[in-house]
């Protein structure tokens, strides 16, 4: 308590001498941005909170005037309208209201086009999934308004039962792949991981969702650890029940995935993307496979390095490094595709959906058929004109083909696709095979023959920290 009151003092001390973020004297920054501004309060209103009572009135005025008025103020004069640090902002408006005693930061934080509600309604798609479709940002806007709903529960408003919120917490276990391992959507690293406790908890702390504590059950009994100050604070006995089912396929078309899964674990399992972009955090990969089997994720999406540095922009955040159709070796633009078919049945599972706008003038549509142990995959492209065509497809484990490939010195296209190295080529106009083989077993892949249809195998970057994968490229016109 000594030590909290020295560190509020002087924050209460100096705050207001650099409410630009600015340290005294202009010596470097304290806030890197507004967001850290926000999550850094709303930790220091816990510490004022649990210290309050061993201070003197004084103290105490020179802390709410001193930091969290100013630090609220400040926070308050930047929009990002529906998401993620938006929601940061809320929790922080609102908490601030409840502290200083003061209904309109509450209203602020709660209320209008920003507030928590509009947040929820807007960004909080029918499945469950957060807008920009990436699980990290998913799971960090789960951070946000659950602070949010703390706050408000304390204060006796239930938040935490607004519009989509329960769906919120079990969409990762609808998104996940047969192991529970949740896909790389958009800006995100790359998913080892599987689906986190946190939110699971929650779930069934809040809602008692009998999902998310069969989902539980299976998490702990496989070896994860059960601890975290949300169970100080919600946490009870599960309760004993059946054994966490896969969803098994599913359109998410809030979310914009068809996902179809046959078998357990080591069932395959094929994702088929056709949603909205996502977003300033959305990649341009419409119409990708996503693809797992043998019990292991075989051809993923890549997900995403630092933003600073520049293998983001130039290949995490373009088609090539995705498994789509790209034309002209062009990046799709932005937009938004339809699912045209769906179908689960005993024996297979398909689904089929189309992007007109991904290229100006091109019509894509792709075909998924699964059964338990063989994908077929048709990708039908049209246009008005001729352009090469490029279908990429990396994968787990070390690819060869039986043609006969020679070195290929031939000019990248673009900074993009400079990135594959290494590169071996062939044309072929008959129907071929290329395979890779992992530690878990071989993926074989077949295709239909064409006239002079160009195969190029080469090595470019996988997950971020991995060694380059084996990728393929095959191109027509």
């Amino acid at each position: 308590a000594a030590f909290s009151r020295r560190i509020l003092g002087w924050y209460a001390k100096n705050y207001r001498d650099f409410p630009e973020g600015r340290g005294p004297a202009g010596k470097g920054r304290v806030m890197s941005q507004s967001l850290t501004e926000a999550s850094w309060l709303l930790s220091a209103m816990d510490a004022a909170d649990l210290t309050f009572p061993f201070m003197t009135e004084a103290e105490k005025r020179a802390v709410e005037v001193g930091f969290i008025e100013p630090g609220v103020q400040q926070i308050s004069r930047f929009r990002f309208g529906i998401h993620n640090i938006q929601c940061w902002h809320n929790a922080c408006m609102a908490a601030a209201g409840y502290f200083l005693g003061d209904p309109a930061w509450v209203a602020r934080g709660n209320e209008g086009n920003l507030g928590f509600r509009s947040q929820v309604e807007k960004g909080i798609l029918k499945d469950g999934l957060w807008y920009e479709r990436s699980l990290g940002y998913h799971n960090y806007t789960v951070s946000a308004l659950v602070r949010h709903c703390e706050i408000a529960r304390n204060n006796g408003e239930p938040l935490h039962m607004v519009g989509r919120m329960p769906k919120l917490f079990t969409a990762p276990l609808k998104l996940a792949f047969p192991n529970l391992v949740p896909p790389s959507l958009n800006d995100q690293g790359y998913s080892r991981g599987q689906v986190g406790t946190f939110a699971l908890e929650m779930a069934w702390a809040w809602y008692q969702d009998p999902t998310a504590a069969s989902a539980l059950r299976k998490r702990y009994a496989e070896g994860a650890p059960r601890k975290g100050l949300h169970l100080l604070k919600y946490g009870s006995d599960l309760p004993d029940g059946e054994q966490y089912v896969s969803p098994g396929s599913v359109d998410m078309s809030g979310a914009g995935l068809a996902i179809l899964r046959r078998g357990g674990v080591r069932g395959p399992c094929a994702m088929l993307e056709y949603g909205e972009h996502g977003g300033g955090h959305g990649h341009p990969d419409k119409l990708q496979l996503i693809l797992y089997g043998l019990g292991q994720v075989l051809c993923p999406d890549l997900g995403t390095t630092g933003y600073g540095v520049p293998l983001h922009r130039e290949w995490y955040k373009t088609t090539a490094s995705h498994n789509p159709i790209a034309i002209g070796a062009g990046k799709q633009r932005s937009t938004t595709g339809k699912l045209l078919g769906f179908r689960k049945e005993a024996a297979y599972s398909a689904a089929t959906a189309e992007s007109a706008g991904a290229y100006s003038g091109w019509r894509l549509r792709r075909h998924l058929l699964l059964t338990d142990g063989f994908l077929g995959d048709v990708f039908a492209v049209q246009g008005k004109k001729t352009d090469t065509v490029d279908w990429s497809l990396r994968a787990a484990g070390t690819a060869t083909t039986p043609l006969a490939l020679k070195p290929d010195a031939s000019k990248p296209e673009n900074v993009t696709y400079g990135y594959l190295k290494g590169k071996r080529a062939s044309t072929t106009d008959e129907q071929w095979q290329c395979s890779w083989q992992t530690k878990k077993g071989t993926l074989l892949l077949t295709i239909a023959a064409a006239p002079d249809t160009r195969v190029t195998l080469a090595k470019a970057p996988g997950p971020a920290g991995d060694d380059p994968w084996d990728t393929l490229q095959v191109r027509r016109q």
